[in-house]
């Protein structure tokens, strides 16, 4: 794995960690099929765009050598961020959960402004964003990140003006603490497309009424299980 030089952001005091990921070789297109069919399967959708993840674990649903790659190169980059921003260790967090799933904004579809409460960190990768040049607002499709003394507005009533706005293209990788509110800017044109994979990351435990064997596993299990899979 390349040393791992990102654009460290620090708001408010916020960290964040932004990176490109061009020179790893991942194979994107094989990424981006699998958020697809995931937002398509799994993912609940709402009449107004809006999507919310379900309980299944996307590492545990598919058999993908690419997906293998790149929850190692999710892995380094947990490790770096926890690292250089806090000064933790793989001795002092022993045992971490995560899950991950993935999700497709096209046309008129955005997140609200939110935060991945009950996490510590979250890891959003895109390996395909297309952005048709035609689209009317420079930040369409955009994650943007609120400042908590400027509370968001959504959208359609933004009136905000301590945001940030973070560039995405395909081969972006973000990394963020889960309490940091932020969202995303829709697309206006037909030709727009961003794929997304999602990883929410906890230090150790399961929430009250989650399913275990679905939803949070730790590191090692995934990659016991991804493994096994690949023997059997």
């Amino acid at each position: 794995m390349r040393t791992i030089e990102a654009n460290l952001m620090k708001l408010w005091p916020t960290q964040i960690l932004v990176d490109r990921l061009d020179d790893l070789g991942l194979h994107n297109g094989e990424l981006a099929d699998i958020a697809r069919d995931y937002s398509d399967k799994k993912m609940i959708k709402y009449d107004s765009g809006f999507k919310h993840a379900v309980p299944n674990n996307l590492l545990l649903q598919y058999d993908s050598p690419a997906l293998t790659q790149y929850f190692e190169v999710l892995q380094h980059y947990f490790w770096h961020y926890l690292q250089i921003t806090s000064g933790l260790t793989q001795k002092d967090i022993t045992k971490p959960v995560c899950h991950m799933f993935g999700n497709v904004e096209k046309r008129g579809q955005w997140s609200i402004p939110h935060a991945h409460n009950g996490n510590q960190v979250v890891i959003t990768y895109y390996p395909e964003v297309t952005r048709d040049p035609d689209e009317p607002h420079p930040f369409a499709g955009h994650m943007i990140f609120h400042n908590p003394r400027n509370p968001a507005s959504g959208f359609w009533a933004r009136r905000e003006v301590l945001f940030t706005p973070i560039i995405t293209r395909s081969g972006t990788l973000v990394v963020f603490p889960a309490h940091a509110e932020h969202s995303t800017f829709p697309f206006f044109n037909e030709g727009s497309e961003k794929c997304a994979l999602v990883c929410n990351i906890r230090f150790a435990g399961i929430l009250e009424g989650e399913h275990a064997s679905l939803q949070y596993q730790s590191f090692q299990s995934i990659c016991d299980h991804r493994e096994a899979k690949h023997a059997g």
